[in-house]
């Protein structure tokens, strides 16, 4: 860990928790994953009754459907589910949320950490295993999120070994950037219950970590309740934005949310339009044009905001179905 690359498979084979991705930052992490199941539509290509003997001939790990189950239970859903599109939906928030927390970890240890290539990008048969993209081009959970993980710039709040929070802002940028980070806690109704900001300056290709205490700055309040909406302004403009959270997904109070998007199709784009009166967390979106395109997905909802997705489709009317972490 102290010198080149490492190839750290701790938590996946040794069936650690993923919080010791918090203590295994080398200087360069060029290999880590865990795995999680592809999309429903690439499983019912592997088997269309979705029989066990044959979807376990596409997972190549004697212990893989175990380790899976085993995290989704300490992080997303304690409760086993029978229904495979939850399975499905479970394993990739899992995935998500585990690597999430490793990528984070290497780019907030900058400049002693400069390298995180995590394993796997895609596939080269439709499997069960450690990519972010399944055989048919699929993105699962963690590909999505990927565009805020490995972004020129990342805001977060990080657990540490101590179990404390670490607020981070780390840049790629070849500039300094001198600005503001603010941190609004909200309850899942979307009220302000308390707010913090600091003017930091993070260096050229840098990483700076605040002082706060963000368990005393939280103490008040029931961590499975609230989450951090972050901003980094510069110049007067968000240049990078983030909701965070202090307790694990399952441990979340999430209200039970019905969401049904506005939906305009024009010309081939299909407008997806979603608001809601409470927190909704993970919303994802399939279609029954398993060819089209989404500009995004597996994304949380703030109280009373709009979020505005797209769809490439070449169906007529294509039909909707949206699962969400709250229910």
């Amino acid at each position: 860990l102290t010198e080149g690359d490492s190839h750290y498979w701790g938590v996946w084979w040794g069936e650690y928790p993923y919080e010791v991705y918090l203590e295994k930052v080398a200087r360069f992490n060029s290999e880590y994953g865990y795995q999680a199941y592809p999309s429903l539509s690439t499983l019912k290509k592997i088997s269309p009754e979705l029989d066990w003997n044959v979807l376990d001939a596409h997972q190549k790990h004697a212990r893989g459907k175990y380790l899976i189950e085993k995290h989704i239970a300490k992080y997303i859903n304690e409760n086993p589910s029978d229904d495979m599109a939850r399975l499905v939906y479970n394993s990739q928030l899992s995935q998500a949320w585990g690597m999430g927390l490793a990528i984070e970890a290497h780019r907030a240890a900058k400049p002693v950490c400069m390298g995180t290539l995590y394993w796997q990008l895609n596939d080269a048969w439709p499997v069960i295993s450690w990519s972010s993209i399944d055989y048919y081009g699929n993105k699962k959970a963690l590909h999505w999120k990927l565009k805020d993980l490995y972004a020129p710039i990342l805001i977060g709040v990080l657990p540490t070994v101590e179990g404390n929070f670490t607020v981070y802002a780390t840049s790629d940028l070849y500039r300094e950037i001198n600005g503001k980070l603010v941190l609004n806690v909200k309850d899942f109704s979307g009220n302000v219950v308390k707010s913090y900001s600091e003017n930091i300056i993070i260096p050229e290709n840098g990483c700076v970590h605040l002082s706060l205490d963000v368990n005393e700055f939280a103490k008040d309040f029931d961590k499975t309740a609230i989450y951090v909406d972050m901003q980094l302004i510069e110049n007067e403009n968000v240049i990078s934005e983030r909701l965070q959270y202090l307790a694990y997904p399952k441990d979340l109070n999430l209200e039970k949310a019905e969401l049904i998007p506005q939906v305009r199709i024009e010309n081939g784009i299909a407008t997806l339009e979603f608001t809601s009166n409470t927190l909704v967390k993970d919303i994802y979106v399939e279609s029954s044009d398993e060819n089209g395109v989404f500009s995004d997905n597996f994304f949380d909802l703030q109280p009373n905001e709009e979020k505005v997705i797209t769809f490439t489709t070449s169906e007529e009317n294509p039909t909707f179905k949206v699962m969400m972490l709250n229910n």
